[in-house]
């Protein structure tokens, strides 16, 4: 069994301060753009999506990286 995601840090954090993490995004997946990540706006589904597209990820993979890298940011 998983332990649960630590609260210091949901997503709603993430999308609140997305000027701040974009960069951070834009770092861990350069496929996608400026643009784009500015688009994305810091909703989850949306990054999600660029993710998967631009990398040609399984759906698992993707939440599997949007997973890792969120839980990269708690550890700053």
């Amino acid at each position: 069994m998983s332990a649960p995601l630590p609260q210091e840090l949901d997503w709603g954090a993430i999308q609140a301060d997305w000027d701040q993490f974009k960069a951070q995004a834009k770092r861990r997946w350069d496929r996608i753009g400026e643009q784009q990540l500015h688009a994305i706006g810091g909703r989850r589904v949306l990054l999600a999506a660029r993710v998967k597209e631009a990398y040609g990820l399984s759906n698992e993979d993707t939440e599997r990286q949007l997973t890792d890298w969120q839980l990269g940011l708690q550890r700053r």
